[in-house]
């Protein structure tokens, strides 16, 4: 009976977070557009095409999970209510859920990486890069668009 109640809980939190996470899809790339242009790179820059390419990805996998999360919600409250044990779809449901939360995550963290070293795949740098015998990757010291 505890199991379904810490679910639901979990639950109730996970159907706030897509109106969050809604937001941050809205302003990221706004905010993103507005860094492209101040420090003057082109939108068609390499990376930025593979940043693009992983924000869609992830996107695309963000969109079923927000439905399934209802779905374990709904069946979450039907269990507690019921005092029973949540039931099998609710967990594959959940298996779903996770499966899809790979690679949205990854994406994430690829972006991520993308935008903090993306010098490191430029062949014509905007900066000057400084660089010292303990740093493993290069640190952008002064941006020259």
């Amino acid at each position: 009976m505890t199991e379904g109640l810490f679910f639901n809980q979990h639950l109730r939190w996970s159907i706030f977070n897509p109106t969050v996470t809604f937001l941050f899809v809205i302003l990221q790339p706004l905010t993103g557009y507005w860094l492209i242009n101040m420090l003057g790179y082109s939108l068609t820059e390499p990376w930025l095409v593979a940043s693009y390419v992983l924000f869609i990805i992830a996107g695309a996998c963000w969109l079923p999970v927000v439905w399934m999360q209802i779905r374990m919600r709904n069946l979450s409250q039907q269990a507690l209510q019921d005092g029973v044990p949540l039931v099998e779809r609710y967990h594959r449901f959940a298996r779903r859920w996770f499966r899809l939360g790979m690679p949205a995550f990854t994406s994430m963290a690829l972006i991520y990486y993308l935008m903090v070293f993306n010098l490191l795949l430029q062949r014509n740098s905007m900066c000057t890069v400084m660089t010292s015998s303990n740093q493993l990757f290069p640190i952008c010291t002064r941006f020259t668009p």
